[in-house]
């Protein structure tokens, strides 16, 4: 089937790139793939909810590892079904890969090219990665104007980074004194590991100071949310996705599980405060392999120096949380949004925005 995408995107993140790459999409070309609520609103009929191949650490791969082979085995029986002339995948490393074994190593009566929108983190950790990349992926598109280095072998191009184009929007907000907005993660397991730790810091924020609380969170995850946060008695605002990048930007503080959050806070040049907890064993192989000094974004992304506060594994405990937020709240905030302000421009798409940098390559390469 000519002028076919197929479009697989395996977390909350990845559903906002898959989104913007959407909105560029020519009316005549055909896509179909696996995404959420975003790439839903731009037309994508899911094969099924992304969040069955979401997945974190070696754990949860174990625990969930008949759902993922199962979905994988739908995945590539669609993809041969509809015979793509492109095939993109976003993020979700391993079953990006597991998709692109499974077409490469089977007998296919149409020929494709593959797209990866997120380029493994090779700068980070694991660098040897960047050698096999071309095993799997024909173009990587990566988000940060360092990477395409590291990928000599195969076709690789900076594109920007879509929070860029969807936060620049964003009009100046009335501050919310005394306020904090809390990220818990996209992650089931993330948000069980670090949600318990944010709650007891929250309750000493409020007794103390009496701040006003605000959670934007997935609705898929807002039962779990509210079931950890029960034992405790602060009162706190839910936010809806739609209303999310305004609160960010009005509130005086984040305290944010790492990930895309940070750089997104950054973009907004909102204050912030990073936890984070991984599984023992998880933990224990990263930091063996790990190569950066930091693991938020905006502190890697900037030079890989200490800008916002990073508190990870067992340095991660609701007193820490609570005194590194009271510093930022009473004294370091101004010279965290002066550090920030900078951060926009350094991952701002070449070609207008992130979804039309993507769309250059999609039409470049089909």
């Amino acid at each position: 089937m000519g002028n076919t995408l197929y479009i697989i995107a395996g977390e909350a993140s990845g559903d906002v790139i898959g989104a913007e790459i959407l909105k560029y999409i020519a009316d005549d070309r055909i896509v179909y793939g696996v995404g959420g609520a975003l790439m839903a609103q731009q037309g994508l009929q899911s094969l099924f909810a992304y969040t069955d191949i979401a997945v974190m650490g070696v754990v949860d791969v174990v625990r969930r590892y008949s759902t993922l082979k199962q979905r994988l085995r739908d995945t590539v029986a669609h993809i041969k079904q509809v015979k793509p002339n492109m095939v993109i995948t976003i993020d979700s490393q391993g079953f990006s890969k597991q998709v692109s074994s499974a077409l490469r190593t089977g007998r296919l009566d149409f020929s494709y090219h593959h797209i990866h929108v997120v380029a493994p983190t090779v700068w980070a950790w694991r660098r040897r990665r960047a050698k096999h990349i071309g095993r799997y992926f024909d173009t990587v598109l990566c988000l940060y104007p360092f990477e395409p280095a590291y990928f000599p072998q195969i076709n690789a191009h900076f594109v920007g980074h879509p929070s860029v184009d969807i936060l620049s929007t964003i009009p100046a907000i009335e501050p919310i004194p005394n306020s904090i907005a809390v990220l818990v993660g996209s992650r089931t397991s993330e948000i069980n590991r670090c949600a318990p730790v944010y709650a007891a810091a929250l309750q000493r924020l409020y007794n103390q100071r009496g701040s006003k609380i605000y959670v934007p969170v997935l609705p898929a995850y807002e039962a779990l949310l509210h079931s950890i946060f029960a034992p405790y008695d602060f009162p706190y605002d839910i936010v809806p996705q739609d209303a999310k990048n305004k609160l960010l930007k009005s509130v005086t503080v984040a305290l944010t599980t790492s990930g895309t959050m940070t750089l997104e806070l950054g973009i907004l040049n909102t204050p912030m405060v990073v936890g984070y907890k991984m599984e023992s064993l998880f933990f224990q192989i990263v930091k063996r392999l790990y190569y950066k000094k930091h693991v938020a974004l905006p502190n890697i992304i900037l030079g890989d120096i200490p800008i916002v506060p990073e508190y990870l594994q067992s340095h991660m405990t609701a007193d820490a949380l609570y005194k590194a937020i009271c510093q930022v709240m009473d004294t370091d905030a101004p010279q965290q949004r002066q550090k920030l302000s900078t951060l926009h421009h350094t991952v701002t798409a070449p070609y207008d925005s992130f979804g039309n940098s993507v769309y250059h390559y999609i039409k470049k390469y089909s």
